[in-house]
């Protein structure tokens, strides 16, 4: 009887809560991006920096090969590879102190991101306790009403209904807002699907602002290569900035059979094991090097869904 009474007052609270979207999380993601951003240009300012200061070095460095040497050291104090020395030396220390400012930023961001994602949980929480207590008070009036006990038994049946519908939903809040991951089995399982095309060349890439892909590939990528697969050594350090769901496996058409196969083997063998994939072939002109495949860790699917509190 009390449980019918729990789950009819939660109904009663939950069915008065409206879906959508959640704009503080939205904010906190959007700022998380920006310092993200401004630490990518901070990194750019400390490259060039070390660029302008090539020269004086390599200066320095004849210099000291040739009193190495014996021979004369030829000193130009009039150089202006000394000015622009200083003045890479000014960017480079710049460049750092922004760099490591804007991503504490994002990291502030981030933490203050899953911070709300809790209170949400915790909002959920403190419903379902005060739906008790309602429920509570209302079965010591129940006692006292004996002609009405047909009537409440037959709202609690609806109730209790109900009550599994809330259970399952709170459930799905709480995977939706959890990362994902493999368990040993799974990573096992995948490695072992493509030990058949071990010295398979691969890469990455992601949401460089979004902790939760950025774990998720590394999780990925350790798994890939237990699967005894190289990592591309020409590759080339990107971000990943349009909207992927999921994770996508991407192989150039011009791919020979083989390389084709492996991206095929990868793809199956993450779904068998629950993970959302899917494979995209390329136009050969997009693809420097054929025979990489590109594996782009997307938004988790249960994150694109809105948080219904």
């Amino acid at each position: 009887m009390r449980n019918h009474l729990i789950s009819l007052v939660l109904s009663f609270i939950n069915g008065s809560t409206s879906v959508a979207p959640d704009p503080v999380r939205l904010s906190l993601e959007a700022e998380n991006a920006k310092w993200f951003g401004r630490s990518l240009i901070s990194g750019g300012i400390v490259a060039f920096g070390c660029l302008l200061e090539i020269w004086e070095t390599a200066i320095s460095v004849r210099n000291w090969f040739r009193a190495r040497s014996g021979l004369a050291v030829k000193e130009n104090p009039k150089s202006w590879g000394i000015p622009i020395a200083a003045l890479g030396l000014l960017l480079v220390v710049g460049g750092i102190v922004a760099e490591v400012t804007y991503e504490g930023l994002s990291s502030n961001a981030d933490a203050r991101l899953r911070a709300h994602e809790s209170e949400v949980l915790s909002a959920a929480e403190t419903k379902a306790s005060s739906a008790d207590e309602i429920a509570e008070k209302l079965e010591k009036d129940a006692n006292g009403l004996q002609l009405q006990i047909a009537q409440a038994d037959e709202r609690a049946a609806q109730a209790n209904r109900t009550a599994e519908s809330e259970r399952l939903a709170r459930v799905g809040l709480e995977q939706q807002l959890s990362w994902r991951s493999l368990t040993s089995d799974q990573a096992t399982a995948i490695a072992g699907k493509l030990m058949p095309f071990a010295g398979q060349q691969f890469d990455f890439t992601t949401f460089g602002s979004d902790g939760e892909c950025l774990n998720f590939e590394n999780e990925l990528y350790r798994v890939v290569l237990a699967g005894h697969w190289l990592l591309d050594p020409n590759r080339k350090w990107s971000v990943q900035f349009t909207l992927v769901i999921g994770i996508e496996v991407r192989v150039s058409e011009k791919a020979d059979t083989s390389t084709k196969d492996a991206a095929t083997t990868l793809v199956e063998a993450l779904n068998a094991e629950g993970i959302s994939t899917t494979l995209r072939p390329i136009p050969a002109q997009e693809v420097p090097n054929p025979a990489v495949i590109t594996i782009t860790v997307g938004k988790s699917p249960n994150s694109m869904r809105p948080i219904i509190p």
